[in-house]
């Protein structure tokens, strides 16, 4: 069951990435690649935290 929630985080995951990434695509800053990379992360940190509380109220 985990390596399920684990799948949808990954793919919501991708998913912002795929609509956020042209956004910066032609950035060349180091300010914007790390602006980037910070969002996507926190992005992802709360899609996982999201994904993953049924999960936790499961088991």
């Amino acid at each position: 069951m985990f390596y399920v929630f684990a799948g949808i985080t990954v793919l919501l995951s991708l998913l912002f990435l795929r609509h956020y990434l042209p956004i910066f695509k032609d950035a060349d800053d180091l300010f914007s690649i790390l602006g980037f990379f910070l969002i996507y992360v926190v992005t992802t940190s709360l899609i996982g935290v999201v994904v993953f509380i049924p999960y936790y109220w499961w088991m």
